[in-house]
């Protein structure tokens, strides 16, 4: 099991959570990711799959984080 490091400007998703996440995840106002899917690796091949026991993960969504992110937005719209 790899540590993660409690790095203020890095939000603290799996890779997979990284993957699976969708813009209703994401609250810019209260700085918080609501993870909710991920990105599973099957026989089939990649899907989006629920996370384990259906759970909500919550997420602190640092400053740098969201701006990436309203950027990435920006440049890539839906």
């Amino acid at each position: 099991m790899q540590a993660r490091s409690a790095d203020p400007g890095r939000a603290q998703q799996r890779p997979g959570e990284i993957f699976g996440l969708s813009i209703e995840e994401i609250a810019f106002d209260s700085r918080w990711l609501h993870i909710v899917n991920q990105v599973r690796v099957t026989k089939e091949g990649l899907v989006f799959a629920p996370l384990k026991r259906n759970k909500i993960r919550a997420v602190p969504l640092p400053d740098r984080v969201a701006h990436v992110l309203k950027r990435h937005m920006e440049t890539f719209p839906r």
